[in-house]
């Protein structure tokens, strides 16, 4: 589409490692990058996943020839069509900066650490204080910290607000976001979900609701009928894969926000409407600070790793749990949606070539149509409950090393997935 930006969120400046620079972005189209550097390349290793019409996510993999230098400033471009970032993303660049720069730092001298970010909560976003920062050391790029941590909870699959449903809604429709197909649902698509007068505020009701979670259910919430999705926020969970993408894109990147028009919808409650517009305040000085927090994350490289709300509020809390969420059709897609979510928006950054095989599944999975294959999706996410390499490590001094705490947990490991025949 003519009216799309050619880059609807991103640049990300993901790991950074003395052979290896990753750059993490979405674009409208899939016309190859021509990455510059302030240094010599010896190559650029461009993925595409597409996940709609309008939208391919991509991971630049930048060899320098040579390996950087410690303490070393680097300023990087990312050209589409002949135009680089000053045209096609000038909110990324700092005063009188001509492309987004960072320092490379293998003595780690101070870092910057940060986790559940909420779109709607009432506190002003906290990447706006890593944008400060770096804005202050814009002159001084030893002043910088070497990185910036974000250690979950990156964005809120479980807790969307009224108003940020509407908003996905739309980013969906405008950059044609694959549609999926339900097995164990009340509806059988997101489209048939849309028409459903429990979209808003009553999602909750749709999920699975089994014998199974009672034991979950007597010991965190002294015997009240809970869905297995246990968050008490869970009345607009998001559920399908395009709505947690079209989530990333508006947590992370002015560019979406563009053709989002929020209207308070008129079949809600007074009492929905009432929070409706008071998550819309919040959502609105969230926005309007997006281009600060994507200055930020252009400039610093940026490592991640998930907590609970990226996924579902206790996720893989017990044994229990995980059988029950996993032996269900429906709740099993809305965690693997989440977890493929995560793959392509967080983890495929942190490392170079571990996710290699989940990405190739992925690509080779891209619909013809409109609609994701089901049985790829359903073979992918069985791939990723019992994937083992979320974790990573930095190599810098201090090493860095960054845990996997949600499907490692001792307990479902030991009593769940190794337990003799799954008991």
């Amino acid at each position: 589409m003519a009216d799309l930006p050619q880059i609807i969120c991103g640049p990300i400046l993901r790991s950074v490692e003395p052979d290896a620079i990753i750059l993490w972005l979405v674009t409208s189209h899939d016309n190859p990058a021509d990455v510059r550097l302030t240094v010599d390349i010896e190559r650029c290793d461009e993925q595409l996943v597409r996940v709609g019409r309008y939208a391919w996510i991509r991971r630049l993999c930048i060899t320098p020839k040579t390996p950087l230098n410690d303490q070393q400033y680097i300023e990087y471009d990312v050209l589409l069509n002949g135009l680089g970032l000053q045209q096609t993303t000038p909110h990324l660049l700092y005063a009188d900066q001509q492309s987004p720069g960072f320092v490379f730092k293998s003595n780690i001298d101070k870092l910057l650490h940060g986790s559940c970010r909420r779109p709607h909560h009432a506190a002003t976003d906290g990447l706006i204080r890593v944008d400060q920062k770096l804005e202050a050391s814009v002159n001084s790029p030893a002043d910088r910290p070497a990185l910036l941590l974000h250690s979950g909870d990156q964005i809120y699959v479980d807790d969307a607000a009224g108003p940020m449903l509407v908003a996905i809604k739309q980013v969906i429709e405008q950059l044609g976001l694959y549609d999926e197909q339900f097995d164990g649902a009340p509806f059988s698509s997101l489209q048939e979900l849309y028409q459903s007068d429990r979209h808003y505020y009553a999602r909750d009701s749709l999920l699975p609701d089994t014998e199974s979670n009672e034991a979950i259910t007597e010991k965190f919430f002294g015997g009240v009928r809970k869905p297995i999705f246990t968050s008490s926020n869970a009345a607009n969970h998001l559920i399908s894969l395009s709505e947690v993408i079209a989530m990333y894109l508006l947590c992370w990147s002015p560019q979406p926000w563009r053709w989002v028009n929020i209207e308070t919808p008129t079949s809600l409650s007074e009492q929905n409407k009432q929070r409706f517009n008071t998550e819309l305040q919040a959502l609105n000085e969230f926005s309007a600070n997006l281009p600060k927090a994507a200055r930020a994350m252009a400039n610093i490289p940026n490592y991640m790793i998930f907590d609970d709300h990226d996924v579902t509020d206790d996720w893989n809390l017990s044994a229990l749990w995980e059988e029950t969420a996993y032996e269900h059709p429906f709740s099993k897609r809305v965690v693997g949606n989440a977890l493929i979510g995560y793959l392509l928006c967080q983890s495929w950054g942190n490392h170079r070539d571990q996710f290699q095989p989940l990405i190739n599944h992925l690509q080779e999975g891209t619909p013809s149509g409109s609609i994701w294959p089901q049985s790829m999706q359903d073979a992918l996410i069985d791939k990723l409950l019992y994937f083992e390499h979320w974790d990573y490590d930095i190599n810098s001094q201090p090493a860095i090393i960054v845990l996997d705490t949600r499907t490692q947990r001792c307990r479902s490991h030991v009593e769940y997935f190794c337990a003799p025949e799954n008991t």
